[in-house]
């Protein structure tokens, strides 16, 4: 063999050791939607096997929650044609409440580890940038719960468990509330129930 075969086959074998050695975007995120879902759940079964109490489970979450929910969109769709009527900075601080609520609720369903275990079942995208992703939730009693995540953009913005749209009964239950009380009572009675949480 020339030298500069040997050159050449050496050339190769780097190239080839070089790709073996860089992690590919699949490994790293199966999930072409991106990997909103499974962070949520990773951090999920995180703090529960960590076994922290709800701060230190609410602490972990909220920036998660953060950087995986569109939680403007989320918002926007809550307060239906009330969103369109507050000011630039009520809409800021309104979006931090649900980060903040949602954060917290999460924290306070998802408490003790004992067998729980998050399945993807499938991926599906129904429109450019719009996912569904259906996953399983099974319990320590074998009982399943389905949990179905829309996705836009590679965040989400709503959870549709065992059929039952948490965005849907958001929006309800707020435009109930702001019909009934106005705006002001709901946005009280929303931080009233943050505060109320992990007592």
């Amino acid at each position: 063999m020339t030298g500069y075969k040997k050159l050449v086959l050496i050339f190769v074998a780097q190239i080839v050791f070089a790709m073996t050695c860089i992690p590919s975007f699949a490994a790293e995120d199966p999930l072409r939607s991106g990997p909103s879902v499974l962070k949520l759940h990773s951090t999920l079964l995180s703090n529960m096997q960590g076994s922290l109490d709800f701060p230190g489970r609410y602490q972990r979450l909220q920036p998660t929650v953060n950087e995986i929910f569109d939680s403007s969109a989320i918002a926007r769709v809550s307060l239906g044609a009330t969103w369109r009527k507050l000011s630039p900075v009520e809409r800021k601080q309104f979006v931090q409440l649900m980060v903040d609520t949602i954060a917290a609720t999460y924290a306070d369903r998802f408490v003790d580890y004992t067998g729980q275990q998050f399945e993807v079942l499938s991926e599906l995208e129904n429109r450019p940038g719009r996912w569904v992703v259906k996953t399983v939730l099974t319990k320590a009693d074998g009982g399943k719960v389905n949990l179905d995540y829309y996705i836009k953009d590679g965040r989400i913005f709503n959870v549709i468990a065992d059929g039952v749209s948490d965005l849907s009964l958001r929006r309800a239950d707020y435009a109930g509330v702001i019909k009934q009380n106005g705006y002001v009572f709901l946005l009280e009675s929303l931080k009233n129930k943050l505060a109320a949480f992990g007592k």
